[in-house]
C-alpha cells in the first residue's frame, strides 16, 4: 500500500464528514491505481473485530468504479453479502468495461 492510499483511506475513516468525503473523492479520482489496495481494505473490513458497514459500502462503491478484472470476485462477494445495492449495479458496469478491454 502506498502512503498516498493509506492517507486517503484514513481520511475516509474521519469522523469529520467533509474530510471523509474528501478521502473518498481522492480515491475515486485514482481508483484504477488503487484497485488492489481497495480490495485488501474491503477484505480487512469484513474480517475486522469491529466492522464498519458504511465503510464496506464505500469501499465496494469505489471498487465498482474500477475496470480491473481483479475487482470482479470482490463485487460478486459484495453482491452476495448484499452489503450495498451499488455492488450489484457496479457489477454489470465492471463486466462491460472488462469486455471492452478498458
Amino acid at each position: 500500500m502506498s502512503k498516498k492510499f493509506e492517507q486517503r483511506l484514513r481520511m475516509m475513516y474521519s469522523r469529520d464528514g467533509m474530510t471523509a468525503e474528501d478521502g473518498f473523492g481522492d480515491l475515486l479520482a485514482h481508483v484504477e491505481e488503487h484497485t488492489e489496495d481497495l480490495i485488501a481494505a474491503f477484505r480487512a473490513e469484513l474480517t475486522s473485530s469491529d466492522p464498519n458497514p458504511a465503510m464496506q459500502s464505500w469501499l465496494l462503491e469505489l471498487i465498482s468504479e474500477s475496470r480491473s478484472e481483479a475487482a470482479l470476485p470482490t463485487l460478486v462477494e459484495g453482491a452476495r453479502r448484499s452489503e450495498r445495492h451499488g455492488a450489484r449495479s457496479g457489477l454489470p458496469q465492471n463486466l462491460a468495461g472488462c469486455a471492452e478491454g478498458d
